[in-house]
């Protein structure tokens, strides 16, 4: 066999035989995968750079990988996985040594939200319109530092955990998802200005969502519209800083009381699409001052003989008399167009003061 080789190669000429060697050596590339650009990527070494603790580079390498980086819509010019510069990565904002910001809003992210809790300085996360699914992490409510977390324009699930100890979060968005179950409770979000529930599966009562004085003060903008909303509004009659207040389309009921006209500096109003009603004329003049169309949507109370129309959790609203409002779509007016730097989450232009917060911690 060898001297039968032998004389099969002696017959080669020079130039097919280095057309063989060629041919064999990217034959062993394409098996390796070494060719393959996705493969290259997957091979950073957080080691290899020193902009930034390691921990935190792997935070990021976890979160190109876990919601497919190499697809996503500006790979792989935006260097993410690529380079020993993280900080010089698309969209990634680093301050002191820590990674402080991440905007990679409508990039096509697919897959899930991994653990981020390395990146201990981060302040502002946005990672919405793209098609990020599964639970929020619980890693995320141990974020102390974030400013602004914006998750909207997903299809994110299962219910919301608590958030307690984002003290510093003045605004919230995770709108246009899937979430499920009660509302989650923001007694301690003393900074929160501006949050964003709607469309949802959101159940709970207004009540349950908060109790706490400090964010009665702060809160401006409250949404959460389109969901499964349950009781009064009457828990809100000492809210007086809110100036845009979104309910519409919920299974909320009762009668609107006389101190909800302590609410005078709203801007915007909408309580469509549930159960209210008023007969307080000075109540009546002020939804018709805010809300000129809040009548035409609610249900007719129904006579205590009727049955309870209640949610799935029944058990929430036990004795309780009501009819399910009609679910049907609005289309809220457009919203001014927010701050280019840094990217906020969608809020009206005069919250335009939560995005000039400080970047670095001391």
């Amino acid at each position: 066999m060898t001297q039968t080789t032998t004389i099969l190669w002696s017959r080669r000429t020079p130039a097919q035989v280095t057309r063989f060697i060629l041919l064999c050596g990217m034959t062993l590339l394409l098996i390796s995968g070494v060719c393959s650009p996705h493969n290259v990527a997957a091979a950073f070494d957080c080691a290899a750079q020193t902009q930034i603790p390691r921990a935190e580079c792997e935070a990021l390498v976890s979160l190109y990988t876990s919601t497919g980086g190499e697809n996503w819509s500006d790979s792989p010019e935006n260097n993410w996985n690529r380079t020993s510069t993280p900080c010089n990565w698309s969209d990634v904002t680093c301050v002191g040594g820590h990674v402080s910001a991440i905007q990679r809003r409508e990039k096509q992210l697919q897959g899930t939200i991994p653990d981020l809790s390395a990146l201990t300085y981060l302040a502002w996360l946005y990672l919405s319109e793209n098609h990020l699914h599964g639970p929020l992490p619980s890693s995320m409510t141990t974020m102390s530092r974030l400013y602004g977390l914006d998750l909207s324009h997903n299809q994110l699930s299962g219910e919301i955990p608590e958030l307690l100890a984002l003290t510093n979060l003045m605004g919230l968005d995770l709108s246009h998802n899937q979430f499920s179950g009660d509302m989650p409770q923001i007694f301690t979000l003393s900074a929160l200005q501006m949050l964003d529930l709607s469309h949802n599966h959101l159940g709970g009562t207004l009540l349950h969502l908060a109790s706490n004085l400090q964010v009665q003060e702060k809160l401006s903008y409250l949404d959460l519209s389109h969901n499964q909303m349950q009781g009064s509004v009457e828990v809100l009659c000492t809210w007086d800083n809110l100036r845009w207040l979104y309910l519409s389309n919920n299974r909320m009921m009762g009668t609107i009381p006389p101190c909800f006209r302590q609410l005078a500096p709203l801007d915007r109003l909408e309580l469509g699409h549930n159960g209210f009603s008023a007969s307080d004329p000075d109540v009546l003049a002020f939804l018709t001052a805010h809300d000129p169309d809040w009548s035409d949507t609610q249900t007719i109370p129904p006579r205590t003989s009727q049955p309870c129309q209640c949610p799935a959790a029944a058990s929430r609203c036990a004795g309780l008399q009501y009819a399910t409002p009609p679910m049907e779509a609005t289309t809220r007016s457009a919203m001014p167009p927010p701050p280019v730097v840094p990217t906020p989450l969608r809020h009206p232009q005069p919250l335009t003061r939560l995005w000039t917060a400080p970047w670095s911690w001391d």
